[in-house]
C-alpha cells in the first residue's frame, strides 16, 4: 500500500514539475522610437502622437512617453 502511494506522490510531483517548467514567461520590451519625435515627450497629447508613431510607423504594439522619450512596446 505505501509503495503505491509513494509511487502515485512521485507520479503526481513529476507532473507538477513539468507543468511549471511549460509555464511560458512574458517579459516586456521596449525601444525608442525610430522616429526623431522633434522635443521632449511630456504630456497626454505627445503620448497620443507617440502611440501613434509606433504603432503605425515602426509598426510595434504601441507607445509611451518615458523619461521625456517616445518609448514603443514591442
Amino acid at each position: 500500500m505505501e509503495r503505491k502511494t509513494l509511487l502515485g506522490l512521485s507520479f503526481f510531483l513529476f507532473v507538477l514539475l513539468a507543468a511549471q517548467e511549460a509555464v511560458v514567461k512574458i517579459e516586456g520590451c521596449e525601444k525608442k522610437s525610430s522616429v526623431g519625435f522633434g522635443g521632449l515627450c511630456i504630456g497626454p497629447k505627445l503620448s497620443y502622437e507617440c502611440n501613434f508613431i509606433c504603432m503605425y510607423t515602426d509598426h510595434l504594439k504601441g507607445g509611451y512617453c518615458k523619461n521625456e522619450e517616445c518609448m514603443c512596446s514591442c
